[in-house]
């Protein structure tokens, strides 16, 4: 029986999808070019993208798979974070900066979204493991079964509970790993959504004033 062949589609017709269909387009081809290693070439095109299109979810996420492939992980976790915010369920979003958090010891802001994405998917084995683990400690205590369990609700959550993963208390965590790009990040993703919470007013307008880095 003849093999079935999959051609990969002539780059230039990609480049004529892209022109002609841009929203549906951009982010397939800047990934078909970040499996390649062009890396350059895929900021390139999800960056013209997204300006076009700002709330195009998957454009986000190729973003920061590139950066993720680069090492850049405060440019991931923005990007992630922005896929967020066109996609309150986008779990593998969640997951990707819990995972960039625990990979780089930054262990109290990874069992935050661990936490976090156990609301939304409460059979993630991995993410209770690691919800109620810190390495840092030598003898880890099972005390934070209960943590871990509160996190999960028993009922039903409420669409304002569902979105909530934007905290000041987040943002704070951020600063303190250093994150303050990011911290910007969830201070604006709070006002878009409560224009009226003073203290991520207040924390973006000390932030502005007295940038970080």
């Amino acid at each position: 029986m003849p093999r079935l062949r999959i051609s990969r589609p002539a780059e230039k017709d990609l480049k004529t999808m892209l022109v002609d269909e841009m929203p549906t387009t951009f982010a397939r081809l800047a990934d078909i070019y970040r499996l390649e290693g062009r890396f350059d070439e895929a900021i390139e095109i999800c960056s013209r993208g997204l300006e076009q299109f700002p709330d195009n979810g998957s454009g986000h996420m190729v973003l920061a798979f590139v950066y993720s492939d680069r090492g850049e992980h405060e440019k991931a976790l923005i990007e992630y974070h922005s896929a967020l915010k066109c996609d309150p369920e986008n779990l593998l979003a969640l997951k990707r900066m819990a995972d960039i958090h625990w990979e780089t010891e930054a262990y109290s802001l990874a069992r935050s979204y661990y936490r976090q994405l156990l609301q939304r998917d409460r059979f993630c084995e991995e993410a209770r493991e690691r919800a109620r683990k810190n390495p840092k400690r030598p003898v880890e205590s099972t005390d934070d079964s209960d943590e871990v369990s509160a996190a999960v609700p028993s009922e039903p959550m409420t669409e304002s509970e569902r979105n909530s993963f934007e905290t000041v208390t987040l943002a704070k965590l951020y600063i303190s790993q250093g994150h303050v790009a990011l911290a910007r990040e969830v201070c604006k993703g709070i006002i878009e959504n409560d224009p009226a919470n003073r203290q991520a007013v207040e924390l973006l307008e000390e932030l502005e004033k007295n940038p970080r880095n």
